[in-house]
């Protein structure tokens, strides 16, 4: 019989924590396990938990629900918990099963971590699960007693994929994120705007797209930083604000993704979609975007010196010349690395000694 592994997440936004608690979730069920996930009610974990088919029954995560939580655990009998959130893992310890907790927060890998508190509130976890090399490293360096691994988000290979680009007169750049200054897109606008300065007449000049809706920075406060810099909309770039329903399409025929972050980054979902839609990135060196880049084929790092103009120039005529083939091998080389199979065996061999 297959063991069960009960996910506990309490986040309330559909953060990259969630993606990955989902993705956990899915990646043990492909694995033939029994996998549930409890989210906290109407949260977007929860719904989409549900549309996932791991859904569990939903908690506040309260201490008043200690009860609530041991007579399920009696009920499902899991091998395992995982827990996302610190409310489900301060409770996790009272339901005598052994406990994994998940560790991903940008602030785990830029505020220093205490020995002291995390042997106080990790002390009895059977392991630490990060979806980064850089951060499991840190976690090591304070607990070296301690089972601490790494595993990269996995996604459906099913919805990000390689698919025949639709031809283009042009090359299009793409960049997918919240409009949010931690994206870094006013300071990729300079880096591009010293591109279009230095590009070479023969050549289609290239697009610039941005996907993501208003959060911490406005549309219009992007647009006039562009316009100061001399780029023209609808020429040289474009935002689109709305709610993107073919975002795998628009991956899938972008010439180039670029992630540009100037923090964060530490479970690197967008980065892993372009390269399974066969796509080629240049991303910041922040976060573990570098562990993204396995392959040479996959992109390259922003180095934040004079020398990035030469190297967007350069890999936006390599990949606009690109042939469907090399596209698709990457996505295949991508898919080895950061599909929810890969995921899937990964926890498995992970789990299964603590078991």
């Amino acid at each position: 019989m297959k063991p069960t592994v009960w996910h506990l997440c309490s986040n309330r936004w559909n953060s990259a924590i969630t993606e990955y608690a989902l993705r956990s979730a899915q990646a043990l069920q492909k694995q033939g396990w029994q996998s549930e996930l409890s989210a906290l009610p109407a949260s977007p974990c929860e719904q989409r938990a549900k549309e996932h088919h791991v859904a569990g029954p939903s908690f506040g995560f309260k201490f008043s629900e200690v009860f609530a939580l041991r007579t399920y655990a009696k009920s499902l009998k899991p091998s395992v918990i995982i827990t996302y959130g610190g409310p489900e893992t301060f409770l996790a310890r009272f339901l005598g099963v052994p406990v994994v907790r998940f560790r991903g927060q940008d602030s785990d890998l830029v505020q220093p971590l205490s020995k002291f508190d995390l042997g106080l509130n990790l002390g009895f976890c059977r392991a630490i699960l990060t979806p980064a090399q850089v951060l499991a490293d840190r976690f090591k360096a304070v607990l070296p007693n301690k089972t601490i691994i790494s595993i990269p988000l996995g996604l459906d290979t099913a919805i990000f994929h390689s698919r025949i680009r639709k031809e283009a007169a042009r090359p299009r750049l793409v960049l997918v994120g919240r409009l949010d200054p931690i994206k870094g897109h006013e300071k990729f606008f300079e880096l591009f705007s010293k591109v279009l300065k230095a590009w070479d007449s023969h050549r289609p000049r290239p697009f610039f797209e941005i996907i993501g809706q208003s959060s911490n920075i406005g549309s219009s406060a992007l647009r006039d930083h562009a316009k100061s810099l001399g780029l023209e909309e609808g020429v040289d770039w474009g935002i689109v604000e709305a709610r993107v329903l073919n975002l795998p399409e628009r991956l899938a025929n972008a010439t180039l993704g670029v992630v540009p972050s100037l923090g964060s980054e530490v479970i690197c979902r967008v980065t892993e979609e372009f390269l399974l839609s066969g796509t080629p990135v240049l991303v910041s060196n922040v976060g573990s975007l570098s562990e993204c880049l396995i392959d040479e084929s996959f992109g390259n790092l922003f180095q934040n010196n004079d020398r990035d103009v030469q190297v967007l120039k350069n890999w936006i005529v390599r990949a606009f010349d690109e042939d469907q083939r090399t596209r698709d091998e990457r996505a295949k080389r991508a898919a080895s690395h950061f599909s929810l199979e890969k995921m899937g065996s990964q926890l498995v061999n992970f789990l299964l000694p603590l078991i």
